[in-house]
């Protein structure tokens, strides 16, 4: 155990009452599907000013979490994980607040940020620092009628490429997204395993910037130091939680956690 603190974005409560549930898809609908930007060119986020964040979206409620903890714990190590649309905040906060980050699922946020931060998006500086992983097959996080490509940082597709993970469904692209959020649950978090010390150890792994196959974690470590190790205990349970009748869609709420104790 180190004391490091993981930030844990959690999912929609899909299946919670529509106080709690209908934020996470307005969210979904304005933010992802239309593109909206959760913050405008040059606004800066007060996380101590209620009014701003109890008006503001997600998005910049996510920001706000990740300001207060690290203004909290000054000495500490801290990184963010979610899965999803939790992801998706995750990639947005840590860009914006320069932590690191480990995604799961998690649609790209590029087109959301700020120009400043797309700048260093443009120069690399997250390559190392946010990760994120992807099923190819999953529409939500793989893309649906291309791949998408407004991951921040470096991304990962585990067990094929894209090209060769949608083969079978050529125009298809109903089924595929169906099959993402149903039985066959390929955005669900049981696609992506890891080993004792929580580095991520699905079969191969697919560079989605340059193609390259790797075969073990880009951040393997021996003792815990690689991938954020409370993270798939609590997400699957986050997303089991969050399930409804129609799937596991599981999406971001600024009803965050943060957990010391935890690898980075």
């Amino acid at each position: 155990m180190t004391g490091d603190i993981v930030v844990a974005y959690r999912g929609t409560e899909g299946g919670e009452s529509l106080d709690r549930s209908v934020p996470d898809f307005i969210t979904d609908a304005r933010y992802i599907l239309m593109g909206q930007n959760p913050i405008q060119d040059g606004e800066k986020i007060d996380p101590y000013e209620k009014s701003q964040v109890i008006a503001a979206n997600q998005f910049t409620q996510s920001v706000s979490l990740l300001e207060i903890v690290k203004k909290e714990y000054p000495n500490q190590k801290i990184s963010t994980t979610g899965h999803s649309l939790g992801g998706a905040n995750a990639q947005f906060a840590s860009a914006i607040c320069d932590v690191p980050a480990v995604t799961y699922s998690a649609p790209g946020v590029y087109d959301m940020l700020p120009k400043d931060i797309q700048k260093k998006v443009d120069a690399g500086e997250y390559k190392g620092q946010i990760i994120n992983y992807i099923n190819p097959k999953d529409t939500i996080s793989g893309g649906a009628l291309r791949e998408d490509k407004t991951h921040i940082g470096d991304t990962y597709m585990v067990n094929s490429d894209f090209k060769t993970a949608n083969n079978d469904y050529g125009m298809h692209q109903i089924d595929r997204f169906l099959d993402s959020i149903g039985a066959k649950d390929f955005h669900g978090i049981k696609n992506y395993h890891v080993d004792a010390f929580g580095n991520i150890d699905n079969s191969m792994l697919v560079d989605a910037n340059t193609g390259e196959k790797i075969y073990r974690s880009p951040r393997f470590s021996i003792g815990g130091v690689g991938e954020v190790r409370v993270l798939m205990e609590y997400l699957e349970e986050s997303a089991k939680k969050n399930a409804t009748k129609c799937g596991r869609i599981s999406k971001s709420d600024t009803t965050s956690s943060f957990r010391s104790n935890a690898a980075s």
